[in-house]
């Protein structure tokens, strides 16, 4: 049902704003029906980039005053609201590496940078975030860098690690920010 609503949203975006059709106007709305986001997005590139788009304001009303800082280990929540923020952003993030693994085209990627000045992945290095975060690294130029690009990788297969990172991390990027945590 998720895959037929997301064909015609992808349709139906061209002519209506994606805000009206799909009352997307939080982050936890649009996490809600993240799964739609994702078909949508999967089934036209100008619907991806109009709903990453859409995302990216969405983080600017909701993440206005989120840094790079807030996510060190070190780093000690002063109150539950700032965990909460911290944890939705996270899960905000990885509905944009699902959006990005759907349509990885130039247009959309520059709509998940505009969207995204803190990247993170906790997870595998073999799930559709991985390889979506891989296309975005693969794809970086020194003039759109994020903040910080924090990953944190389960070592369930040393050897896939080792390959994903070389694979990443192709040329060097002398101002990246990078925080790897190996667990």
């Amino acid at each position: 049902q998720e895959f037929l609503a997301g064909r015609y949203v992808a349709h139906a975006v061209v002519n209506q704003d994606i805000v009206e059709l799909l009352q997307l106007t939080s982050v936890s709305k649009a996490l809600e029906v993240g799964n739609l986001l994702q078909f949508t997005c999967g089934c036209d590139s100008r619907a991806a980039q109009a709903v990453m788009e859409k995302l990216s304001c969405l983080r600017l009303k909701e993440f206005p005053k989120l840094r790079a800082e807030q996510f060190e280990k070190s780093h000690v929540p002063t109150v539950k609201e700032d965990r909460t923020l911290r944890e939705m952003h996270r899960h905000f993030v990885s509905l944009c590496l699902k959006i990005l693994s759907e349509k990885q085209e130039p247009e959309v990627l520059q709509s998940f940078i505009q969207a995204l000045p803190i990247v993170m992945m906790d997870g595998p290095v073999n799930t559709r975030e991985a390889t979506a975060l891989n296309y975005y690294i693969q794809n970086l130029k020194s003039t759109n860098l994020p903040d910080r690009l924090i990953l944190s990788i389960p070592d369930t297969d040393s050897k896939d690690t080792v390959q994903y990172l070389q694979q990443c991390f192709t040329s060097p990027l002398a101002e990246l920010k990078v925080d790897l945590k190996l667990s």
